[in-house]
């Protein structure tokens, strides 16, 4: 489920999801750092259409300039032609530079979009004080198309491709994967909790069938899911 960066009315929200928004001016706006306008993209399609127009009235400027200088002999033949070259070359940097800041602002708004998805299901799925191991993991699966004018979230399959995943599929393939369960609430792969492994100790003084799901999380946040995988890999099926 993608979030919608504004609601009109909080009840919209899905009830776990209702503390990653916040109240202004009887609107309820998502909680990103750096996303205060949400009339950005908005923003961004006029300066593109005025820039644009500029463009074509700079070329239609140009194109009656040197019509009336050919038609009435004023100057001579190179400096028509020094004018044309200056007036393309002008317009082609004013391209350039309007293309340039499309793209910046295109890259924000991707940012933005990919990053209130992802910190929302690592929210929704991760044990307390597991989301930030949780979210670059979800983020990596994530990127950002405009559709029908709007910012959406679009799921990458495992080959990094653009994919016909929805984000609740993806939420239930990190539920799914063995290797994500000691991060994930209530997961079923996860294994019981014995006595306390700790999270300081390396692969070999940390037994994972003897630590608690905090446990696990903490171990894994210290030392990364490539470690645990070498940890509990060759117990599969144990814990």
């Amino acid at each position: 489920m993608a979030l919608e960066l504004s609601v009109d009315s909080i009840d919209k929200v899905d009830e776990k999801l209702r503390d990653l928004y916040e109240e202004k001016e009887g609107k309820f706006f998502l909680k990103v750092a750096g996303l205060e306008d949400t009339g950005a993209l908005k923003r961004a399609k006029d300066h593109e259409k005025a820039a644009r127009q500029a463009a074509e009235e700079k070329a239609k400027t140009l194109e009656d300039q040197l019509q009336k200088l050919s038609d009435e002999g004023h100057k001579k033949r190179g400096d028509v032609d020094a004018l044309e070259k200056s007036w393309q070359e002008k317009f082609a940097k004013a391209g350039q530079e309007n293309q340039k800041e499309l793209a910046q602002r295109d890259t924000w708004l991707r940012e933005m979009t990919v990053e209130a998805t992802a910190s929302a299901m690592a929210a929704e799925l991760a044990v307390e004080g597991s989301a930030k191991a949780l979210l670059p993991h979800i983020r990596a699966r994530m990127t950002m198309e405009l559709r029908d004018g709007k910012p959406t979230a679009v799921i990458l399959g495992p080959d990094g491709k653009p994919s016909a995943l929805t984000v609740a599929e993806l939420k239930q393939e990190f539920i799914n994967d063995a290797a994500f369960a000691p991060l994930i609430v209530g997961s079923k792969a996860s294994g019981a909790g014995g006595g306390k492994g700790g999270k300081g100790g390396g692969a070999t003084t940390v037994d994972p069938a003897k630590m608690t799901n905090e446990e696990k999380a903490a171990y894994i946040s210290e030392h990364g899911l490539e470690a645990w995988s070498k940890l509990v890999g060759p117990k599969k099926g144990k814990t």
